[in-house]
């Protein structure tokens, strides 16, 4: 063999090798995200903790939902709650008392099959892939006005299973399943978000009635009062206290909103992942990232009015995308994170730990 060739059979064998360590690493990486929010068998503890019982002809969920451009939505108010949902370069907009009202809008996007769900009682929104992880089936979910910990209990009306809204797990012995959520749903209000592209779920009814169930549940204690019925509320914080949680493998945190500064970038690490929290101005709330580009860990601090990585000065925006630098059109992974009230995530979750920026 002569020397050119050699050169040419060293080079594929490192392409090869090359390819090898990546693919396992991106199989890796596949497996950490569906062990993330990990099933830990609730249904022993959903019986001993369900408030009510489980009615499931009782749902009044959407299942034909309507989406209307901004022009049309002259119900809106500005300082309207709305949860923002992004998939696929639109923007989806779902007002805070009608999904409230409804608890469950079944739907398929773009070929996906979603149920967007909000509890209103535990504040936790969760916008979820309605295919079950590990079955082909197609999940149209329904609220049965029953709770755990003050977190509604959801019903599949194909097969009567019941499932978690706060953690998407199934309320069964048949085995550890769960809903994976697929996008995060943002907290904010009409005035921050309405513009010309923006697609809005339309009211199935009068929105004064839609007003009236929002204005005496949005700040209703009756989920922690449920709680106190079964268990003693978490005291490290005050059982209202608004923030997100996350779990990663056998790790949970809570964040408060209270003490995450409005620092538009935080490190941090949980569970083995590299995190960063992006505070995003316009919409006045934050967002959780995994801080990986290519397995290479980045580390994000603010630069004047930018957010930059140290490891190439690539600047970031808000959603997690690289708009400059040698990183331009790089997109973070956004793992599962829940916005909820203290007392419904840490019932859940009873070993969290609790984020403090000073530390």
């Amino acid at each position: 063999m002569n020397k050119k060739a050699s050169v040419y059979v060293l080079m594929i064998a490192a392409f090869v090798c090359m390819a090898l360590v990546y693919g396992r690493s991106q199989q890796q990486l596949l497996q950490e995200k569906r062990s993330q929010f990990a099933p830990q068998s609730l249904a022993s503890t959903a019986r001993d903790s369900m408030d009510g019982t489980p009615t499931r002809r009782a749902s009044i969920d959407i299942t034909r939902p309507r989406y209307i451009p901004a022009r049309e939505a002259t119900f809106m108010r500005d300082d309207d709650q709305v949860y923002r949902m992004r998939l696929n370069g639109t923007e989806y907009i779902y007002p805070a008392n009608i999904l409230g009202f409804h608890h469950v809008v079944n739907d398929v996007i773009d070929g996906m099959p979603l149920a967007i769900t909000l509890c209103m009682l535990t504040h936790s929104a969760i916008a979820f892939d309605a295919r079950p992880e590990g079955s082909t089936s197609t999940l149209n979910l329904g609220d049965t006005r029953a709770t755990t910990f003050g977190n509604f209990i959801m019903y599949d009306k194909a097969t009567d299973m019941l499932w978690q809204q706060m953690t998407g797990e199934l309320l069964s012995n048949v085995g550890a399943r769960k809903l994976s959520e697929l996008y995060a749903l943002e907290s904010t209000t009409w005035a921050k978000v309405k513009n010309d592209a923006v697609r809005v779920l339309a009211p199935e009814k009068n929105m004064a009635s839609y007003r009236d169930f929002y204005s005496m549940y949005s700040s209703s204690t009756i989920g922690l009062e449920q709680l106190k019925q079964k268990e003693t509320p978490d005291k490290r914080l005050s059982p209202m206290e608004l923030g997100f949680g996350i779990s990663i493998h056998d790790a949970a945190r809570f964040y408060p909103f209270a003490a995450l500064s409005k620092d538009r970038a935080t490190n941090d690490v949980l569970g083995g992942w590299a995190l960063v929290i992006l505070y995003d101005e316009k919409y006045e709330l934050f967002r959780i990232f995994r801080r990986y580009y290519r397995e290479r860990v980045l580390t994000f601090e603010e630069h004047g009015s930018d957010i930059i990585d140290k490891e190439t000065h690539s600047t970031w925006n808000a959603e997690g995308e690289a708009v400059s630098g040698p990183l331009r059109g790089a997109v973070l992974s956004s793992p599962e994170y829940r916005e909820a009230y203290w007392f419904a995530w840490s019932a859940f979750f009873p070993t969290t730990d609790i984020f403090s920026n000073s530390s």
